[in-house]
């Protein structure tokens, strides 16, 4: 099953794939004010990872919580993840 999710207040995530967040952002760049969205879903969701799939360089952890992590995958590696399961 794949959807989108938002939030009254206009926090959204771009997809909810197998209750998998993934954010997609066009930007080399993903600072911690892109990740509200995919924050809050983890948090009403209480899942442990999500994903951010952009056009950075190298792959980074950004660690919400002790148990909470987003990855951010150049999208390169994000479609190399994908082809070999290792993302859902």
């Amino acid at each position: 099953v794949i959807y989108y999710w938002r939030t009254k207040t206009g926090l959204e995530t771009d997809f909810i794939i197998n209750e998998v967040p993934l954010e997609v952002k066009i930007s080399s760049t993903v600072r911690r004010h892109d990740l509200k969205g995919i924050i809050a879903f983890m948090e009403e969701r209480d899942l442990t990872k999500g994903y951010v799939i952009c056009r950075e360089e190298s792959p980074r952890k950004i660690t919400i919580k002790e148990n909470k992590a987003i990855y951010i995958l150049p999208y390169q590696l994000f479609i190399e993840k994908l082809w070999n399961n290792e993302i859902f």
